[in-house]
């Protein structure tokens, strides 16, 4: 048996009174886990299978991309010119045309250590985390322990580095180096070039 879920909406509200401007609660967007992500007067944001553009000042739903995947986590999508990417709770990392909402590609992770995301299965390759975005590389941590730098425009893994814990936060840059955490509270610090 499913625990029940928390029904949420997406609201717009006035920044200076905070009246309510709007609210969005259709085709499963009352489910969302992940942050919204505003750009140029539209916002992203995901939720169970299905990633979503709104109208910042409306809320209507401007354009909605059905995904195989559950996106039912914590990580804000990865907005680009041509592309969106995303976390998932079963299939790693996936990268999705802007337009069309066609899949460009999808980057599995190795099975999560600890479950985090609800009504996942065994096997489920969890990415938490969001995605930092240095130079062609997309650099994130995942809850199969490995810190993990893919290909922007392909989704081939450059490198990864098996760290033994889940990774729950997201990565930092700063001076040059990228930070790590993982979730026994050990922190490393690479060279970031």
């Amino acid at each position: 048996m499913k625990p029940p879920r928390l029904k949420l909406k997406k609201k717009g509200n006035d920044i200076e009174t905070g009246k309510l401007l709007w609210s969005q609660n259709t085709e499963g967007i009352r489910f969302r886990s992940s942050p919204v992500v505003s750009i140029s007067g539209k916002l992203f944001s995901c939720s169970e299978l299905k990633i979503f553009r709104l109208h910042a000042a409306t809320g209507k739903i401007e354009k909605m991309i059905k995904t195989p995947f559950n996106l039912e986590v914590t990580s804000r999508p990865l907005v680009l010119e041509d592309k969106i990417i995303v976390s998932t709770a079963d299939a790693g990392i996936a990268a999705f045309d802007l337009n069309s909402g066609k899949l460009l590609w999808n980057f599995e992770t190795g099975p999560a250590l600890v479950y985090s995301s609800p009504y996942t299965q065994k096997e489920a390759r969890t990415v938490e985390t969001s995605l930092v975005l240095k130079g062609h590389l997309l650099l994130f941590g995942a809850m199969d322990g490995k810190f993990y730098a893919v290909n922007v425009n392909n989704g081939q893994c450059e490198w990864s580095t098996d760290l033994g814990g889940p990774i729950l936060s997201t990565v930092a840059i700063s001076g040059g180096i990228v930070y790590v955490a993982d979730y026994g509270g050990n922190l490393y610090a690479y060279k970031c070039n």
